[in-house]
Order: C-alpha cells, then sequence, then structure tokens
C-alpha cells in the first residue's frame, strides 16, 4: 500500500477502496491505514491542494467542479477550502477568459444571443461560477 501511495497522491477514501479489494480484516485495514498516515503517505491536505491546482492547471476546472469532486471523495469543507485558495484569482479570472475566448472562436458565426448561451453553459459546466462566467460574457 505504501508503493500505492508514494506512486500518486492519495486519499484516505481512495486507499479505503483498494484495500477492500484485498479483503482484510477491519482491524487490519486500520492498521495499515494508521501506518500510512504515520509513515506520511497519507495527508489529507496535501492530496487536497495537489488536486485543486492539477485540476485546475491541467484540466482547467472551475472552483464549483474541484469542490464536488472532492466532497464526493469524502474531503472535509475546511481541506476543501484551504486548497480552493492554492488557486490564485488572477489566474482563475485569465483561465477563465481564455477558455471563454477559445469556445468563441470555435463556434464560430452564430447568432449572438445563442453563442451567450453555449458559452455560459460550456463555463458552468467546467465548474465556474454563473456570476462569474455572467460578467465575463456579459
Amino acid at each position: 500500500m505504501a508503493s500505492y501511495c508514494a506512486y500518486q497522491e492519495r486519499c484516505l477514501q481512495e486507499v479505503n477502496l483498494k484495500l477492500f479489494e484485498y479483503k482484510l480484516t477491519e482491524e487490519e485495514n486500520n492498521w495499515i491505514i494508521e501506518e500510512l498516515v504515520k509513515e506520511n503517505f497519507i495527508d489529507e491536505l496535501r492530496f487536497t491542494r495537489n488536486f485543486c491546482r492539477g485540476k485546475f492547471i491541467y484540466k482547467k476546472w472551475g472552483r464549483n467542479k474541484i469542490r464536488f469532486a472532492l466532497k464526493r471523495k469524502g474531503i472535509t469543507d475546511t481541506y476543501i477550502i484551504k486548497g480552493l485558495n492554492e488557486i490564485a484569482e488572477e489566474d482563475y479570472l485569465k483561465t477563465l477568459e481564455e477558455l471563454l475566448a477559445k469556445k468563441k472562436k470555435a463556434l464560430g458565426e452564430i447568432e449572438p444571443f445563442a453563442l451567450q448561451k453555449k458559452l455560459y453553459a460550456y463555463a458552468v459546466n467546467k465548474g465556474y461560477e454563473a456570476e462569474l462566467v455572467h460578467t465575463f460574457i456579459g
């Protein structure tokens, strides 16, 4: 399990799911998890921060989508807030602007109202806040 955690940053839920595959007793699972935490192979805050940075930088996800994905992994709200704080506001706004410009170019010449609707749906689906998207599309 140490090599599983060392290969890629893992959260507690992912490790529990992997341990479940081995059909170990609850005591064995708890012992393994305690050791992994003690040896710093599992760190929920470190996982959350890396997850937030990675999904934002590489997949261009917005805060809402990242928050939802972390909640599904069982990460606490406190850690989610700390992880999302890793995303600089300036970078966040710049990325949203670039995403909208790229999508607008890809859509080509269409009726202005339809263009706004498609851009709005695209950005919100990527996890950006509706109010923020509305200010950019305007």
